[in-house]
C-alpha cells in the first residue's frame, strides 16, 4: 500500500456479537492508532465496546501468529510457505489415495467474521468433500425452534421498543452483550415499557429492569408454558390471533394440563406471589415484546424452551404487531450467499457430518478414521466441552492443522500451525445475523503483518498445487461479488454496501404482520407432550452456568491468562462452607475439575456456581450432551461440587 499519512479508513468488527459495529480506524504510518465508532452506522451510531477497540492492540500482541510453524520433537519451528504447502499436499493426497476424503476432518466456527473467511469450505468441497462439523455450541437450538415456529428467526427494529409495553428480557444481558440496545430498553422505559428480566443470575442489566425473577437454570419451558395455562385459564388469550394465524392451538392446550402452578413454582423456584405478578404483568401490559439470550437453549431441552416462549408470545397476541415480537436472531442474510457458486456445494463427492459438541465422540469412533483435522476460525480445545477427552481424542490425529490470527490451545496442540491475516489486513463484508443490523464494508486499513495470508489465499495455492479445480487466484472484490451476486435482484451491489450501510432484503420493520414462512403459512404451537426429559447428576450440589462476560468474546479475550478463573458463589453457601474472597478451590464435575479461586456474591443463586466462559479449563467440567433441535451441545446440564483446596 506503500507510505502512508495519518489517514481513516472504514472497517468493521470481526467479533461473533449481536451489534455488528462499524469502524472507522485511524492509521499513521502504516500502523493502527485508534480504532472508533461510526457516527453514521445506523444502529452501532459510533459507540464501540472495549473488545472492539482493543483489536488496535491485539493485532501487533505478542500472541499475533506471523510465520508458518512446524512441530519438530514437540517445539515449532518457523518454516517456509512452500514447505508449508508441500507437506498438506503431500499429507491430503495419500489420504485421499490410502483411506478417503473423509478421513480429512474440518472443524471451524465464527472466530473472525467476514465473508471471505468462508472460502476454507470451498476447497474442502472441490477437494471431494470431508467429514464436516455441523451443529452448535451456542444458538442452535433456538434458531431451529423458531424456523419450527414462524419458519425463520427474525427480529423487530431496536426502535419498536417504543412501541411496547412490556419489554422482557429472558436470559438476555445486554449490557454485557449487547450494549447497543442498551439506549433503546432506557428510552423506551422512560416512556411508558416496564422492563422485566428474567435469569437464574442477577446480571448487569437487572439495572435496567423494572422487575427481576430468578429462576432455576433449566426451568425455562416449564415458566413459559404455565404462563401460557395461566392466561388461558384466565380467559385473556388472543382468539382473533390464534384462531387465524395459528395452527396445532388445540394439542397445545391439551398438552399444557400438567403444567399446573404447583409443578411450575417446584420448576423455577419463584413464590406464587412471583409467579402470579409476572402472569398478571403479561396479560396486562400488551403489546409486549422478549428478547431471548443465549443460555437456554443450552440444557438438553432448550429448543423446547425457546418454542414455549414462542408460544406464550402467540397465546396472548403479541406476534406480528407493534412492539411485539421475540427476538431470538435474525437469519435473512444466510439465505443470499451463493451456496453453489460461493461454497462450491455441489462438489462435494462425498461428505459426513459430526456434532460440534460431540467432537471427542466422533474422533474417537470415526471409521474411516479421522488421519487429518483441519481447525480454523475456530479454538475447540477452549470451547468443546469435555476438554480432557477432546484431548486424548485430538493426541490419535496424525496431522492436525490451524489457521489462526492468534497463538491458541488448538494451535499448541496442532502439528502445524499457519498465520492469517486479521480482519484490518484484507478487504471484506462483514455481518451478524444476531439481530437487526447492517452490512459493513471493510476496507484493506494495513498491509499485511509477517507473512499472514488470508484463507482464501492460502486455499487457493494448495488447491493449485494439487490440480484441484475451481478455486481460482481471485482478488478479494471478485470473490466477494460472486458471494453477493444473489443479491443483485434486489440492487443490492458490492459498490452500494462500500457507500452506505444496507440491510439484507426482506427485512421488514415487524416480522409476520401477514403471513409466515412455515409450509402452513400459520405460527406453529409446540406440542408441550415432545420433551425430551429431565436430567440429573446426583451427588452434586451446584448447577455450573458459563455466560459470557464483559470483556472478551468466548476465549478470545484470554489468549494470555492462564492463572485460576474466578468461581462466584452465593454468599450464603460461601458463609456455610467458610470460604473468603481469593480462597483457593476445586470445581469438580463427573467429568474433570479445575482449580479457582472463589469469590462470594449475592448475584448468584444458592444452587449455581458461575464461572465465566472463555477461560482455560472451564470446559474440563461440561458434559458431552446434545439438546433436542439443532444440533445444540447441552453444555449448562452438567452440576458441579465445590471444596478448598
Amino acid at each position: 500500500m506503500g507510505e502512508y499519512m495519518s489517514d481513516i479508513y472504514r472497517s468493521a468488527c470481526p467479533l461473533d456479537c449481536f451489534d455488528g459495529c462499524s469502524f472507522k480506524v485511524s492509521v499513521e504510518n502504516g500502523i493502527v492508532k485508534r480504532i472508533d465508532g461510526d457516527k453514521n452506522h445506523p444502529f452501532t451510531g459510533g459507540f464501540i465496546c472495549s473488545k472492539g477497540r482493543g483489536l488496535a492492540n491485539k493485532i501487533y500482541g505478542p500472541y499475533r501468529l506471523q510465520y508458518p510453524l512446524l512441530k519438530r520433537n514437540g517445539e515449532f519451528k518457523r518454516i517456509t510457505w512452500d514447505e508449508a504447502y508441500d507437506i498438506i499436499v503431500e499429507k491430503l493426497d495419500y489420504i485421499k489415495r490410502n483411506y478417503s476424503t473423509l478421513s480429512v476432518a474440518h472443524y471451524y466456527e465464527s472466530g473472525s467474521g467476514g465473508l471471505l473467511r468462508n472460502l476454507d469450505n470451498r476447497f474442502f468441497n472441490l477437494y471431494g468433500g470431508v467429514s464436516e462439523c455441523s451443529g452448535s455450541l451456542c444458538w442452535g437450538a433456538g434458531n431451529r425452534a423458531q424456523t419450527l415456529d414462524f419458519g425463520i428467526p427474525l427480529s423487530h427494529k431496536p426502535e419498536d421498543m417504543l412501541n411496547s409495553r412490556l419489554i422482557v428480557l429472558w436470559g438476555r444481558n445486554p449490557v454485557f452483550t449487547n450494549i447497543h440496545l442498551v439506549p433503546y430498553i432506557e428510552k423506551a422505559r422512560k416512556a411508558v415499557a416496564k422492563v422485566v428480566l428474567i435469569d437464574p443470575l442477577r446480571t448487569a442489566s437487572a439495572k435496567l429492569a423494572d422487575y427481576y425473577y430468578s429462576i432455576r437454570p433449566g426451568s425455562d419451558a416449564s415458566l413459559a408454558l404455565g404462563l401460557s395455562r395461566m392466561a388461558i385459564e384466565r380467559g385473556k388469550e388472543d382468539k382473533d390471533f390464534i384462531g387465524t394465524h395459528t395452527r396445532g392451538y388445540d394439542a397445545f392446550v391439551e398438552g399444557l394440563e400438567r403444567y399446573n402452578t404447583e409443578k411450575v413454582l417446584n420448576d423455577t423456584g419463584l413464590s406464587n406471589a412471583e409467579l402470579n405478578e409476572l402472569a398478571n404483568m403479561l396479560i396486562g401490559h400488551r403489546p409486549s415484546t422478549c428478547y431471548i439470550g443465549y443460555g437456554m437453549q443450552r440444557h438438553i431441552n432448550g429448543g423446547y424452551a425457546v418454542r414455549a416462549i414462542d408460544a406464550l408470545w402467540a397465546v396472548l397476541g403479541n406476534i406480528g404487531v407493534e412492539g411485539g415480537g421475540v427476538n431470538y436472531s435474525h437469519r435473512l442474510m444466510s439465505r443470499f450467499v451463493g451456496e453453489d457458486e460461493f461454497y462450491a456445494n455441489g462438489r462435494a463427492a462425498n461428505k459426513r457430518e459430526f456434532l460440534r459438541g460431540e467432537m471427542a465422540v466422533f474422533l474417537e469412533e470415526a471409521d474411516p478414521p479421522i488421519k487429518a483435522l483441519f481447525v480454523t476460525k475456530a479454538n475447540p480445545l477452549r470451547q468443546v466441552p469435555d476438554t480432557n477427552r477432546l484431548v486424548k481424542a485430538m493426541n490419535g490425529i496424525d496431522f492436525k492443522v490451524t489457521l489462526d490470527v492468534f497463538m491458541t490451545d488448538t494451535c499448541r496442540a496442532s502439528d502445524m500451525v499457519l498465520p492469517v491475516t486479521s480482519f484490518l489486513e484484507e478487504e471484506d463484508i462483514i455481518y451478524t445475523t444476531m439481530s437487526r443490523t447492517y452490512l459493513n464494508y471493510a476496507e484493506k486499513v494495513i498491509d499485511r503483518i509477517g507473512e499472514a495470508r488470508p484463507e482464501w489465499e492460502i486455499f487457493a495455492d494448495i488447491a493449485e498445487r494439487m490440480g484441484i479445480e475451481g478455486f481460482p487466484h481471485l482478488t478479494s472484490e471478485e470473490w466477494l461479488k460472486i458471494a453477493l451476486k444473489p443479491l443483485e435482484e434486489y440492487g443490492i451491489t458490492l459498490d452500494k454496501i462500500k457507500h452506505g450501510y444496507i440491510e439484507p432484503p426482506g427485512s421488514p420493520d415487524i416480522p409476520w404482520q401477514d403471513s409466515f414462512m412455515t409450509e402452513s403459512g400459520k405460527f406453529e404451537f409446540l406440542n408441550p407432550e415432545v420433551y425430551k426429559g429431565e436430567w440429573d447428576e446426583k451427588g452434586y450440589s451446584y448447577y455450573l452456568i458459563t455466560p459470557h462476560p464483559k470483556d472478551s468474546l468466548h476465549s478470545q479475550g484470554y489468549l494470555d491468562i492462564y492463572g485460576l478463573p474466578s468461581v462466584y458463589i452465593n454468599v450464603g453457601e460461601a458463609k456455610r462452607l467458610g470460604l473468603k474472597a481469593g480462597d483457593k478451590i476445586i470445581v469438580s464435575s463427573p467429568y474433570g475439575e479445575i482449580s479457582g479461586l472463589a469469590r462470594p456474591t449475592d448475584t448468584v443463586p444458592s444452587d449455581v456456581v458461575m464461572i465465566y466462559e472463555g477461560q482455560y479449563g472451564i470446559n474440563k467440567l461440561t458434559p458431552i450432551a446434545t439438546a433436542d433441535l439443532g444440533g445444540q451441545a447441552a453444555i449448562y446440564d452438567v452440576k458441579v461440587n465445590i471444596r478448598r483446596m
